[in-house]
């Protein structure tokens, strides 16, 4: 993979700037992930920002489709610091993003079943993770699954998680497809 080639040699003499990624064959530009001093602190591609980007591109290249890289030094701005990922970071990162995704593509729901919150279910005592809540406000906002994996922040393997989760609890029906 060329890009982790460019992202290791960017680590050891800690750039700055953006890595762009343009499509091989229109070279449309896709995306970028963006470094601070050799650290990852921000990606984008397509719609996405942030880890999930990240998430997409490294699942994209998983798949061999094929890319240009262009590295594009600058100054980045505070502004656009989402997180920092150092290189033992970023690859176990990968690893385990590819490692779960594999566990729990197995277990994610069809694209076209439509679910639903159950509110008799929802108490006081109830405790949510961050994540939990965040795919219960998606499900608030977006009843398709499809729907809500395309709209939601979290990465595809968090949101499977959290849909397991609140559906143990009781929290989370399925109404059909």
């Amino acid at each position: 993979m060329e890009l982790l080639n460019l992202l290791s040699e960017n680590f050891s003499f800690s750039f700055s700037g953006r890595i762009n990624i343009l499509s091989k064959v229109t070279k449309q530009y896709l995306g970028a992930v963006i470094q601070s001093n050799g650290m990852i602190v921000n990606a984008r591609y397509l719609k996405l920002t942030g880890k999930k980007a990240l998430a997409s591109i490294l699942m994209e290249l998983r798949g061999n489709k094929a890319f240009n890289f262009v590295s594009e030094p600058e100054v980045i701005s505070p502004s656009e610091i989402i997180f920092q990922m150092t290189e033992n970071q970023f690859l176990r990162f990968k690893n385990d993003y590819f490692e779960q995704f594999d566990e729990l593509n197995k277990l994610k729901p069809k694209e076209n079943l439509k679910l639903a919150l159950e509110p008799k279910n929802f108490d006081f005592n109830l405790t949510l993770s961050k994540n939990e809540f965040d795919t219960v406000c998606s499900v608030i906002d977006h009843s398709l699954v499809k729907d809500i994996y395309e709209n939601s922040d979290l990465l595809d393997f968090d949101i499977t998680t959290a849909l397991i989760s609140l559906r143990k609890k009781g929290i989370l029906k399925v109404l059909g497809f």
